[in-house]
């Protein structure tokens, strides 16, 4: 069950004038308590003073210094005097329970207790006051205009006459302090809880106007919007006012400012990635560029290196050039002394061929006196034969001739060898003669067309002398032409390295926004994230 601030507020005072109404009801009954106690105390004090008194007499009279009877006597005159107030006094009663004293109501005197009082007070006295000198509360019950009144009294019994003293408690002082104490402290609660109301209403006017609306409504919104939940929120109404419509102002405001930095966070978040994306492609091409521009500066290095060669060939051409001229020139004077050499040769060859013509008709002759020499030879052999075959008829006398004739029959095979030897090699030479006289009349015209293309090649030669010339002035131009190449590649190379650097700075700095890039598309996302906890 809900209950709002000014119900509570309604229970609380309630529960509060309860509370006080009934604190100044205990306080009162308390008093009375009090009072009571104080007066069977007072009376309990008086009592005890009057049985004293009794008990003062009593010794007197044991002593001897006074007769019995003056000592009744003079105890029931002074019970009698004793009043000490307008309604209460101390009786006395002889060990009969017959008034002896009633300063307030002398017509008992002499009455009996029972008659005066009730048999159940004469009952509850003699049953508990069985031990002189002890202090007794009892109660008895009175009837007067058919009211019913329980009476409390106390009483006191003497040790020698066995005297019965004792009082009533008069309650109507009391009943009286207490009714005044709580009629006044009653009306003082009115008049506290009166004003304390005042304050009360007041002051929760001026709390809920100052909060605008019930404290659990208003925790309800600030938990709501503790939990991101700015659904139905409306701060347009003027009936809110207060802390309530501040907060829902403050909510309100919150929740547009929520709604902006959604939508900007959705746009940065785009732009991030799109950011992200676009310094990514940048990275890739600086990349590229980068490599691009040491392939750049590479083939330019090379294309510097390749133009200092060009350039240092150029001046190596151009003097080989010259050294060509120079050699050209002295070739084509070698050429004619080559040419009348090789006339001269020709004719020499001539000569040689028919001096190998010669050689050749001598080689044959050899042959025939080698046939000569191997007749010769195949005779001495039959001969040495013979020889050996009539050795041996002659037996041991004939046995040196025998080793004469082995020795001309191996001269005369060794002279067969050495003759097919020799007649092979008059053959070979023969035709080698043959050959070399083939040759030489191939080489003698060699020789005569040799001479006439030295004269074609000493034409040639010329005409390379007149084009190694040109060559020779091209080749001073390229070198010049290398020379200024070689210093624009120079530079073109340093530009190219201070671009490089450059690049490489850029791609630095690509880099480093392509992650800071990354960075913010994160913080976009966190910041996304962060945002739809709110419930708008």
């Amino acid at each position: 069950m809900h209950l709002n601030s000014t119900t509570k507020y309604v229970i609380i005072y309630l529960i509060f004038s309860a509370a006080m109404f009934g604190s100044i009801i205990m306080g009162a009954y308390n008093v009375r308590y009090t009072l009571e106690t104080n007066n069977v105390i007072r009376l309990e004090n008086l009592l005890t003073n009057a049985k004293n008194t009794i008990a003062t007499l009593e010794q007197k009279v044991i002593s001897g210094e006074l007769d019995e009877s003056k000592a009744k006597r003079l105890a029931s005159e002074l019970m009698q005097s004793y009043a000490y107030s307008d309604n209460e006094y101390i009786w006395m009663t002889d060990e009969n329970l017959v008034f002896l004293a009633a300063p307030l109501d002398p017509q008992i005197i002499g009455q009996s207790f029972e008659s005066i009082v009730s048999h159940e007070a004469k009952s509850h006295i003699l049953s508990n006051l069985t031990v002189a000198g002890q202090v007794i509360t009892y109660s008895w019950f009175t009837t007067r205009e058919s009211i019913t009144t329980e009476v409390k009294s106390i009483a006191v019994k003497t040790k020698h006459w066995n005297w019965y003293l004792g009082s009533g408690v008069q309650e109507k002082k009391v009943n009286d302090t207490f009714k005044a104490f709580l009629l006044e402290g009653l009306v003082i609660g009115f008049i506290v809880n009166l004003f304390i109301g005042f304050v009360m209403f007041f002051s929760v006017r001026k709390y809920n106007k100052t909060l605008g609306n019930d404290p659990e409504v208003i925790l309800n919104v600030i938990d709501r919007i503790s939990r991101g939940d700015l659904t139905h929120i409306n701060a347009t109404s003027d009936r809110h006012i207060g802390i309530y419509g501040r907060i829902l102002e403050m909510a309100q405001n919150i929740k547009e400012l929520v709604t902006d930095i959604n939508k900007l966070t959705l746009e940065l978040s785009e732009s991030s990635h799109h950011l992200s994306s676009s310094a990514h492609t940048m990275n890739i091409s600086m990349k590229a560029q980068m490599d691009q521009l040491g392939q750049a500066a590479v083939a330019t290095d090379q294309i510097v290196v390749s133009v200092d060669e060009v350039t240092k060939s150029a001046i190596q051409a151009s003097d080989s050039a010259l050294e060509v001229n120079q050699t050209s020139s002295h070739c084509i004077n070698t050429i004619g002394d080559m040419n009348s050499d090789m006339q001269t040769l020709a004719v020499n060859i001539q000569d040689v061929s028919l001096v190998i013509a010669n050689l050749q008709v001598k080689t044959e002759n050899i042959g025939s006196i080698l046939d000569v020499i191997r007749s010769i030879a195949d005779q001495t052999n039959l001969l040495a034969l013979n020889a050996a075959i009539e050795a041996a008829r002659a037996g041991e006398s004939g046995r040196g001739f025998a080793v004469v004739a082995d020795e001309v029959r191996l001269l005369a095979s060794r002279t067969q060898d050495s003759t097919s030897q020799i007649s092979t090699m008059i053959a070979e030479l023969q035709d080698e003669a043959v050959k070399s006289v083939t040759l030489m009349q191939s080489n003698s015209d060699d020789a005569h067309q040799i001479a006439e293309k030295t004269v074609d090649t000493q034409h040639t030669v010329s005409s390379i002398f007149e084009s190694v010339a040109i060559i020779q002035t091209m080749n001073s131009q390229i070198s010049a032409s290398a020379e200024e190449q070689l210093t624009a590649t120079s530079s073109v190379n340093q530009l190219i390295s201070d671009i490089n650097i450059v690049a490489k700075g850029n791609a630095s700095d690509v880099d480093a926004t392509e992650k800071e890039s990354e960075r913010l598309g994160e913080m976009a996302d966190n910041l996304t994230t962060i945002v739809n906890r709110f419930k708008l």
